[in-house]
């Protein structure tokens, strides 16, 4: 058997495994032999688990911010996440052999599971919700390296924070490409099924293909609806990108061809134009409701009128007008009497 050969190396730790499962002697269980084969049988299961496990973590490497950095919200933060994957040992590209022995051992499934949530969490994600996102793929010697940056910054509450359709799609586009040249086109024998086979792509989307485009029609395609009838004419570009990534995405096999999250999405537009339009008249009625319509001023003890003027401009007048003085003076009023209860007046 050729080293690292793990395809071969499964098949012979199922094949000891049958053949000790056999009863071949009515008194082998006192053959103390056999007892010690089967053991070793068990070590060496577990010893070709535990290798592929670590040329799995070899291959896939992650280099993501804490969580602590990522929910920070006192400063802006540059979130940078890495994803380097390097198929080759000894010059010896491992990948496909890696993957079929643990298919073989049935941790496949697991490890695939565990690489999605990553994938998913620190990737797709912040395409998907974040406005100001650069993905960008190089190599660097026999790894290839995924990298997306993200831009937090604070902003207004009516400043446009969700990202541009094109550049969300064609940014999934860059993943999901990256992934299935590098790694995730290896494809595999259904064993539950006659001769048929499917790739890692496809398991991967069979993991998050539906949250996926749940996310990017929520957080991206419906917010970018326009309320006006002008904008929505000029909204006919989004609807042709994503009809082309609903193409790509089947012809990549991460999604099935049925698969009609994004396409009732472009053929419900229209009504999601007009639930957008009455959604934003109807704010704008609760707005006016809460409105003061009348300008008034509160009127209350502690706000008095002022000075009330005085009775007489005392330029002419007579003798008539300065008695009428004369009794003001001697018969005072309450300061009571020209004091209004509280009120607002216009």
């Amino acid at each position: 058997m050729r080293k690292h050969d793990y395809s071969k190396a499964a098949d012979a730790v199922h094949q000891v495994k049958a053949l000790l499962s056999e009863k071949v002697y009515k008194y082998e269980d006192e053959v103390t032999i056999l007892t010690a084969i089967q053991q070793e049988s068990k070590i060496q299961v577990e010893m070709l688990k535990s290798e592929l496990y670590e040329r799995w973590k070899g291959m896939i490497q992650w280099t993501v911010p804490s969580d602590k950095i990522k929910d920070s919200k006192e400063e802006p933060e540059n979130l940078k996440m890495v994803l380097k994957i390097n198929t080759k040992l000894d010059k010896t590209d491992i990948l496909e052999k890696v993957v079929i022995g643990m298919k073989k051992m049935n941790i496949l499934k697991d490890s695939m599971k565990k690489f999605v949530e990553m994938f998913y969490t620190h990737m797709v994600q912040p395409i998907v919700e974040n406005r100001e996102c650069v993905v960008v793929s190089t190599e660097s010697g026999a790894s290839k390296v995924l990298t997306i940056e993200v831009t937090k910054t604070k902003t207004d509450d009516d400043e446009v924070t969700y990202p541009n359709p094109q550049d969300m799609f064609q940014n999934l586009d860059i993943l999901l490409q990256f992934l299935n040249k590098h790694l995730l086109h290896v494809v595999i024998e259904d064993s539950s099924s006659d001769g048929q086979t499917y790739s890692l792509m496809n398991m991967m989307g069979s993991f998050i293909a539906d949250d996926t485009l749940d996310l990017a029609v929520k957080q991206c395609l419906i917010k970018a609806i326009p309320s006006s009838h002008k904008d929505l004419e000029q909204f006919n570009t989004v609807i042709v990108a994503t009809e082309e990534v609903q193409k790509r995405l089947v012809n990549m096999k991460f999604i099935q061809p049925d698969n009609r999250i994004l396409m009732d999405y472009v053929q419900n537009v229209n009504t999601l134009f007009a639930n957008k339009k009455c959604q934003e008249i109807i704010e704008q009625a609760r707005i006016l409701m809460t409105v003061e319509v009348h300008n008034t001023v509160r009127i209350n003890h502690d706000k008095p009128l002022g000075e009330l003027p005085a009775l007489f401009d005392g330029e002419g007048g007579g003798g008539k007008k300065a008695r009428k003085a004369e009794l003001a003076s001697e018969s005072p009023i309450s300061t009571d009497t020209f004091r209004l209860p509280s009120c607002l007046i216009r």
